[in-house]
């Protein structure tokens, strides 16, 4: 139940991603200001139709190949897979439902991904608004932060799904 939940929600967060940046890609301008220097000026341009198109492949695809890549490691490191208390969750009686839950658990970190670069999306979007385009430094903090805290809270729950049982 768990790893189709997940499965069905990282699908579902690519879709609505390509979705998000396909739907809003109007608002920008024809020459896209995508690169901003630490100061926020805009230091790099794409014409909208190849930020589009770079934006769909990396909103989409980034996180696709995160959790396949992660997940075939899963699948198949064998015995030399290095977890907390491993010689427990890896277990002949545990190794398949320790598997189920680490893909799972991935899939969770993907759907994190995708909700990320969108957000960095809306970001390029606000910023595009002005003349010149600049990169809000509080923008990109309100978009990291919570980055931050999910993926500690993502780990955690990582930490403690491997702890030992008493």
């Amino acid at each position: 139940m768990q790893r189709t939940l997940s499965r069905s929600i990282f699908v579902f967060a690519l879709v609505a991603g390509a979705a998000f940046v396909t739907l809003t890609a109007d608002a920008l301008p024809p020459m896209v200001a995508a690169h901003f220097a630490a100061s926020g000026q805009a230091n790099g341009f794409m014409q909208r139709p190849n930020y589009l198109a770079f934006m769909l492949i990396f909103v989409t695809g980034f996180p696709a190949l995160v959790v396949t890549s992660i997940s075939a490691v899963y699948r198949g490191s064998g015995e030399r897979m290095n977890l907390p208390n491993g010689d427990w969750w890896l277990a002949p009686q545990r190794r398949d439902a320790t598997l189920a839950f680490l893909v799972a658990h991935t899939q969770w970190l993907g759907s994190l991904l995708v909700v990320f670069l969108c957000l960095v999306h809306r970001q390029v979007l606000q910023a595009n608004e002005v003349q010149p385009p600049r990169l809000s430094g509080s923008m990109l903090i309100s978009t990291i932060g919570p980055l931050l805290l999910m993926m500690g809270l993502w780990f955690a729950a990582l930490m403690l799904r491997l702890r030992r049982p008493r």
